[in-house]
């Protein structure tokens, strides 16, 4: 009856208090008004979680304003859009936007100190905003409110590493990973942070946890390469960079990376095309600049221009700008090995030394001073705890046994097959040229995460041994051949061998992109198979085949192509004798 009366037009005098009874009767009780307000907070929440962030941003103001919000629920409202406005400011790279999400925090802890979220979302905003004493203490008292959350020992961990408190960092995230063992972005950190420290291999196991989880992340795959450069795993390497660009072509770091990768194995052509496509992007880098003068040095090409019109920061003792007054002949290299190890981190004064090494190395070579190469290559040396970067690498270069001879070091029989990386099909020659041997053997700003968040073959050859009885056979190094110029010959076209036994070859793949054609191989490598890459030339156009062989036993060859099957898009063909 009452709301018929609402819609009463008999009389103005009975209108007037019939409406105010229908106004009285759509204002929500304060339970009501909750409620709704609650709903605004989650559907913010998911907004938040999904990335829309205007979104997230204008439901939390709504909350923020209302008139009948709660102290709790408008003290969540700020704590959210304090991760919103953090968030903004990751993604549009605009720090100015920090100190307002730092604020938002601080009005949200006003109004209930023991919101934890308040001080995870405030130590994370703190740390990114320059500062790591303040986010530790935030963290430290959200890790207290809730010792299950696995995001406040993530990103404690992250301000101690800031702090230069590395091994209580890794404590951090090794408590983040056990508490949520699903969660990538803990994986990815402690990768980080085993590189900061030197473990190259543990950082790489990191990263394939984290691609487990998370397969289109760029960045990941840029740092795995580098760690598997550095411990000489350079086709995986190679495969990661491409994989980075591929996933994000304006990588400029992988593009720069993967140059850098080519220069060290002589494939110049393409490293001059990384190289000098990074450059147009950042035209004054001065690492960039000295790659590729070491190119055109190895390529016999002369650029004066190309060091001389650099313009570099007035710092000339520091490196990397040390080396240019080193190459430009100005300085000796000493001046350029002093200035690699003036950083005070001794991890990053270990790599920039080495790498230093490796520079002086190739423009001895390219220059013609093969000895003096070797030399500096020799100095390159491993430490006491873990492997030095460009070790491995260095012993690849440095080989001083057969003309396609290299001998596998004895640290380095884990992988052994991937690790002498020096790819196929370029006509450019190998970085440093081998000597006949004298009848011996030859000689060996990271990421913060809320919680809304390859012309060389390689091959595996069978080697044949006298026939002595086993215990007067002293055991062999593992070997791996090295084309030292052009393309690999195919394999015995005969039906058997010397001793009679028959030989079983198949096909893993056959590509026109060469590119293809390494990842193809180091896949078969990191199986444990011999394999090698053939190249052909049908209707003039290079083939690049993947061959795995021989064997000895038709069953063996079955069960290495059955492991090829279970790679991704590999279609082997037919085990053939020969």
């Amino acid at each position: 009856m009452r709301a018929l009366a609402c819609l009463s037009v008999l009389s103005p005098v009975w209108i007037a208090i019939p409406l105010l009874g229908c106004a009285l009767l759509l204002l929500p009780t304060p339970a009501q008004a909750t409620a709704n307000l609650d709903d605004t907070l989650k559907a913010a929440a998911e907004a938040l979680a999904r990335n829309t962030l205007e979104e997230a941003e204008q439901l939390h103001g709504q909350v923020i304003n209302a008139a009948g919000a709660t102290r709790t629920q408008r003290a969540t409202a700020f704590a959210g859009r304090c991760a919103t406005r953090y968030k903004q400011g990751l993604s549009a790279r605009n720090p100015a936007l920090f100190p307002q999400a730092i604020d938002d925090c601080d009005r949200a802890l006003e109004l209930k100190s023991d919101l934890q979220q308040g001080y995870r979302v405030r130590g994370v905003a703190l740390l990114s905003a320059g500062h790591p004493d303040r986010a530790a203490e935030d963290l430290s008292v959200a890790v207290a409110l809730n010792p299950e959350d696995h995001l406040a020992f993530q990103n404690r961990a992250l301000a101690l590493a800031k702090l230069g408190r590395a091994r209580e960092a890794m404590a951090e995230l090794d408590a983040a990973i056990r508490l949520k063992p699903d969660h990538p972005w803990s994986y990815y950190n402690r990768g980080r942070l085993r590189i900061s420290q030197g473990d190259y291999e543990g950082s790489i196991d990191d990263f394939i946890a984290f691609i487990r989880f998370k397969r289109d992340y760029d960045e990941v795959y840029r740092l795995r390469g580098l760690s598997r450069l550095w411990i000489g795993l350079s086709q995986p390497a190679l495969e990661d960079f491409y994989e980075a660009l591929r996933l994000r072509p304006d990588n400029a770091e992988a593009l720069l990376a993967r140059g850098m990768t080519f220069c060290l194995l002589g494939r110049l052509t393409e490293a001059e095309q990384d190289l000098t496509e990074f450059l147009k992007k950042q035209p004054g880098h001065v690492e960039a600049h000295l790659w590729l003068h070491l190119t055109h040095v190895q390529g016999g090409k002369k650029d004066p221009t190309l060091l001389t019109n650099l313009t570099l920061r007035p710092t000339p003792n520091s490196w990397p700008e040390a080396m240019v007054a080193v190459f430009l002949g100005a300085r000796t290299a000493d001046h350029g090995l002093e200035a690699a190890r003036a950083s005070e981190d001794p991890v990053e004064r270990r790599l920039r030394e080495h790498q230093t090494l490796l520079m002086l190395a190739l423009q001895a070579r390219g220059t013609g001073g093969e000895s003096e190469a070797v030399r500096y290559l020799e100095r390159i040396q491993p430490g006491q705890e873990r492997e030095a970067p460009f070790y491995r690498l260095a012993r690849q270069l440095t080989r001083q046994g057969g003309e396609n001879v290299v001998t596998i070091p004895p640290e380095n029989k884990k992988n052994a097959a991937a690790l002498n990386n020096m790819p196929d099909a370029k006509p450019e020659s190998s970085p440093f040229t081998t000597k006949k041997p004298e009848k011996k053997p030859p000689s060996a700003t990271p990421e913060l995460p809320t919680d809304q968040a390859v012309s060389k073959t390689v091959s595996k050859p069978v080697e044949k041994v006298a026939e002595k009885s086993p215990e007067k056979t002293p055991p062999r190094p593992a070997v791996v051949t090295v084309s030292s110029g052009s393309p690999p010959p195919p394999p015995p076209p005969t039906s058997s061998v010397a001793d009679g036994t028959s030989r079983f070859y198949f096909i893993a793949g056959s590509y026109s992109n060469q590119g293809y054609a390494n990842i193809a191989l180091t896949r078969c490598l990191e199986l444990g198979l011999p394999a090698q890459l053939e190249q052909r030339r049908i209707q003039d156009k290079s083939v690049h085949r993947v061959v795995i062989g021989p064997f000895d036993d038709p069953a063996r060859a079955k069960e290495a192509r059955d492991k090829v099957l279970s790679l991704p898009d590999q279609h082997p063909g037919e085990i053939t004798k020969r």
